[in-house]
């Protein structure tokens, strides 16, 4: 992890993104880390992590964690299916 003006960055290659950002957990999904996924998933269903509100892309990440064995997808998959009761 690299600290520009005190401010931690991760990224691949030359682009360094804010860590805990929207683009931080798309840049960390890309290479693999359900953690990531499933705070996408969390983001997308609750406008946070500079997503905004989007139920098709957190079901979209949930799915992909959950089948990685997240619990925190499991659970954001729970909520996508109680709000369209």
């Amino acid at each position: 992890m690299l600290i520009l003006n005190g401010v931690p960055t991760v990224g691949l290659s030359n682009k360094k993104f804010k860590e805990g950002t929207k683009f931080d957990l798309i840049d960390r999904s890309a290479r693999g880390e359900v953690e990531a996924m499933a705070l996408l998933a969390e983001g997308y269903l609750k406008g946070i992590y500079e997503c905004e509100k989007n139920a098709t892309k957190a079901k979209k990440w949930a799915s992909y964690a959950a089948k990685k064995g997240s619990k925190l997808a499991e659970e954001v998959l729970t909520q996508l299916s109680c709000d369209r009761n």
